[in-house]
């Protein structure tokens, strides 16, 4: 009862913060949006935490990892958005926390994936292709992370846009085809 109320609690937080990060969008010039969203997603990061350490299942860890991997991206955004307006050292180290958090909870995601993969017993094809695509990703994201030219960040950006269009074709197809794997990795 409790845990349902902080993941209640967590969507609401969220969505906020979401909604005070659309409105710096459209208000630029105004920081004050900006700093709300983050603190915001200060607080849906430290539910998040607590939620993790309530939760008895692996499986139900998983299902809050899912949900918290858009929050923590989302947080880095906001953190390094505040850091590149003010210059201030904290919204750079905070955006390396979350990044810190983001990876952990995505080292756990991916542990499941491949656990799923491995007992639903995809084919060795697909599984090569799937691996293929998660390196491309990530070379693709260590480039754009360093990438200072806009002309060559935008074409990396297309290009990692177009690979994770490629690797959710990729998931859908494994979902509909294995319904096993479908199974294993998004039922508790």
């Amino acid at each position: 009862e409790q845990c349902v109320q902080k993941l209640y609690a967590l969507d609401l937080i969220s969505g906020k913060a979401a909604a005070f990060l659309k409105l710096s969008e459209k208000e630029k010039s105004d920081r004050d949006y900006l700093s709300l969203a983050y603190k915001s997603y200060q607080l849906a990061t430290r539910l998040i935490q607590q939620i993790r350490q309530s939760y008895v299942s692996e499986e139900a860890k998983f299902l809050l990892a899912k949900k918290a991997v858009s929050v923590y991206e989302s947080a880095i955004e906001v953190s390094l958005r505040l850091h590149e307006q003010s210059g201030a050292k904290n919204y750079l180290e905070e955006a390396f926390a979350f990044a810190e958090n983001n990876k952990a909870i995505g080292l756990l995601e991916s542990m499941n994936d491949e656990q799923a993969k491995e007992y639903a017993g995809l084919p060795d094809d697909l599984l090569q292709q799937d691996k293929d695509l998660n390196t491309e990703l990530a070379y693709c994201a260590n480039k754009l992370a360093v990438e200072k030219d806009s002309v060559e960040r935008q074409k990396l950006q297309s290009l990692f846009f177009d690979l994770k269009e490629e690797q959710l074709a990729l998931l859908n197809r494994l979902e509909e085809e294995f319904p096993r794997y479908h199974q294993l990795k998004y039922e508790p």
